[in-house]
């Protein structure tokens, strides 16, 4: 998958527990570590926050324990902008011998600003088309809140609820947002539509959460 010259950053694309499983071993060989080193750092979690940002840049500040090399993978679904802007600097100039591995479902969830400084390995083998697909992005941002009322009802013809998975709200919520935020940068309503996904990112926490409730709470608020 690497190859022999290691790049300083990855974001590596495909169901996150199967990468895990499989390019922990690999990115050990890679880096020279064992099993038991220190200089390994995981950190798993649905949302990818700013606090676990400001963690990151602080491992990273530190000196690797063995060989001189540390890796610091990172395995999550969905990252705010906010904390995509804090890790910005740290993936941009890493300390001497620090690779990271970023694994997650797609990488479109990403920043072109982020997305410019990694390499992107693509694995995922997943052939559904995520909500993402079934729904035009830029069309339901066009539309009136009656007419993306309307596109939530036939997403959920095509994709009933139960079948609609936490990937394909991940990855629809985060295009929807960093497109709204290239449109709107700057002014007045970026305040607002932050504030906007700061309460979707409470939704899609709670598990017990309705995915239609929150489809519609998307088209009548942005």
């Amino acid at each position: 998958m690497f190859s022999d010259t290691l790049h300083h950053a990855y974001i590596i694309e495909g169901n996150p527990t199967d990468l895990k499983s499989v390019l922990i071993p690999e990115i050990q060989k890679q880096l020279l570590l064992d099993e038991a080193s220190q200089d390994l750092f995981l950190l798993e979690t649905d949302m990818f926050s700013v606090e676990d940002a400001s963690r990151v840049v602080e491992i990273n500040s530190r000196k690797a324990f063995d060989k001189g090399k540390k890796g610091i993978v990172i395995i999550a679904d969905t990252f705010s902008h906010q904390a995509q802007n804090a890790l910005l600097k740290t993936l941009e100039e890493p300390t001497l011998g620090t690779h990271f591995f970023i694994l997650t479902s797609t990488s479109s969830v990403f920043l072109p600003t982020i997305l410019s400084r990694v390499q992107v390995i693509r694995r995922s083998t997943d052939t559904d088309n995520t909500l993402a697909e079934v729904c035009d992005v830029h069309g339901f941002l066009k539309g009136t809140p009656a007419e993306r009322l309307l596109m939530v009802k036939q997403i959920l013809k095509e994709k009933d609820d139960e079948n609609i998975s936490d990937r394909d709200i991940f990855v629809f919520v985060n295009e929807l947002e960093k497109e709204l935020f290239r449109v709107h940068k700057g002014t007045k309503k970026e305040i607002n539509i932050a504030h906007v996904f700061t309460k979707v990112q409470d939704y899609i926490r709670d598990t017990s959460s309705s995915k239609k409730i929150l489809l519609e709470y998307l088209a009548l608020m942005i």
